[in-house]
């Protein structure tokens, strides 16, 4: 019997990034994730002339650990690679869990532009006196042609067309180690629209801070039941910064919306522990509020669940604001995990946890979702406070 084998497609490229990687938003928002899972503590994201797309380029450069060339080569070059499915899966420095698993970077960059240059600057286990990272004597360059791996038959056709290119650079002197990417020739023209939403997203890649320390010295009770969402990290450094600076056609205002949680009304936590069989609920309102209202207090519920039913510990925080909507940028409910937010939960018609259709089809009584648990709810003196129901915009909050 004659011995047998794969031929792998060059398609297969095309085909996994329509697949996992819908949108361009989407897309450049997993190249800035493999900055993170880099330890950078900067990225910078530039865009010049989005709206023509020939002379049309994306820069993506970070400050992390950068690529030799073998890193490369087993990193970005390898489909579906395991280095961040084996071992502890956290990053060098900072310890931050690796968000990016399947080798979605590449295909994102394919997605956006018909190029990608790579200049990568790896570690060489040194700081400098500002705790920056000291690259080694040399780096990488890289080009990817995505045009001509497409005109490949199969991925063996790949190496003799020229289309991947990796040279070894000398550093020449001092360099500070990171990676810069540059997506040259976009495959489409970035309409205003297209900017903005990639803005909402980047403003929502980390959580805001609002949420991973205390809640604002507003509220009646200060921690209320979480300390915060986020844990430290387990590493020596007590810090974990990570900013996006946003430079070019990306360059970013401040949401002309309310966007304070200190405006906030009432605020809701939320701790979701399987082991004990329980999930509680503690709800606070604003000094403000409370001195308009006298009879608004902090409430607490503990409901009783089966692991079966509530398998999944998590932690959450809600801000409300009263007969408000919060500016449509950060509003909604959204879900993190390994620190890093997890689509589509919270975006402007996702509906995950029914607000906007219960507002829209409510009854006279509970909210439908909570009939089986009114026995757990504690009782107003206001007969219709069950019917005031608002909308997913007048929430601003957050789950992990």
């Amino acid at each position: 019997m004659a011995r047998a084998t794969f031929t792998v497609d060059t398609q297969l490229f095309r085909e996994l990034g329509e697949l996992l990687v819908g949108e361009d938003a989407t897309a450049l928002t997993e190249l800035v994730k493999n900055s993170y899972d880099a330890d950078s503590r900067v990225v910078s994201i530039a865009g010049r002339s989005l709206g023509k797309p020939e002379n049309s380029l994306i820069t993506i450069a970070d400050d992390g650990v950068g690529m030799n060339g073998e890193q490369f080569n087993h990193g970005f070059l390898t489909v579906a690679g395991r280095e961040k499915t084996t071992g502890d899966r956290r990053s060098k420095i900072y310890r931050r869990i690796y968000t990016g698993e399947k080798g979605v970077g590449r295909l994102a960059a394919r997605k956006l532009a018909k190029r990608l240059e790579v200049e990568s600057w790896p570690w060489s286990g040194k700081l400098d006196v500002q705790g920056r990272l000291i690259s080694q004597p040399t780096g990488i360059r890289a080009t990817i042609d995505w045009d001509k791996i497409d005109r490949c038959r199969t991925f063996d056709d790949i190496p003799k067309s020229g289309a991947v290119r990796v040279e070894t650079i000398p550093a020449n002197g001092f360099r500070l180690a990171g990676t810069t990417l540059t997506l040259r020739r976009l495959r489409k023209s970035w309409t205003k629209k297209d900017i903005e939403k990639f803005q909402r997203r980047a403003l929502t890649f980390r959580p805001p801070q609002v949420f991973t320390g205390q809640i604002p010295e507003t509220f009646v009770a200060r921690p209320l039941l979480l300390k915060s969402l986020f844990s430290q990290p387990a590493a020596s450094n007590s810090e974990e910064p990570f900013r996006i600076d946003m430079l070019g056609a990306f360059d970013i205002v401040e949401p002309p919306g309310v966007s304070d949680a200190a405006a906030a009304q009432w605020v809701l936590e939320i701790l979701s522990e399987p082991k004990r069989g329980q999930v509680t609920y503690t709800m606070a309102p604003s000094q403000k509020f409370q001195r308009k209202y006298p009879k608004a207090q902090v409430e607490r519920a503990v409901i009783k669940v089966k692991r079966a039913q509530n398998p999944i510990p998590f932690r959450g925080r809600i801000y409300n604001l009263l007969n408000r909507s919060w500016d449509g940028s950060i509003a909604g409910v959204r879900v993190y995990m390994n620190g890093f937010r997890v689509l589509p939960y919270g975006e402007a018609k996702n509906d995950w946890l029914g607000l906007d259709d219960d507002t829209t089809s409510r009854a006279r009584d509970l909210l439908r979702n909570l009939k089986g648990l009114a026995g757990d709810i504690p009782r107003s003196a206001d007969s219709e406070e069950e019917t005031k129901m608002q909308r997913n915009s007048a929430y601003w909050g957050l789950s992990r």
